[in-house]
């Protein structure tokens, strides 16, 4: 499980207004689109992430508390750099 905790973390970091679909991101992070799209599952699962289809893509987007758990995560990422 902790292989997928840090796939969600990059995903959810990654995600913004330009890198919003699954293959977008799958190419960014160098993570198979299946393997994407397992993780964006749970995620929506949890509530951090809505996903919505246009004509031929889903999009997805973070919902209030995917923000907030994003700004976390910077946060924390933030505070482990300058701990060093």
């Amino acid at each position: 499980m902790k292989r997928n905790q840090d796939a969600y973390e990059r995903i959810m970091l990654v995600i913004n207004n330009r890198t919003n679909y699954a293959t977008k991101i799958s190419k960014e992070l160098n993570m198979t689109r299946e393997h994407v799209w397992h993780c964006i599952s749970h995620l929506t699962k949890a509530g951090v992430i809505i996903k919505s289809r246009t004509s031929r893509k889903m999009i997805v987007t973070l919902t209030e508390k995917g923000e907030k758990v994003k700004q976390a995560y910077i946060d924390l990422n933030y505070a482990y750099s300058q701990s060093d």
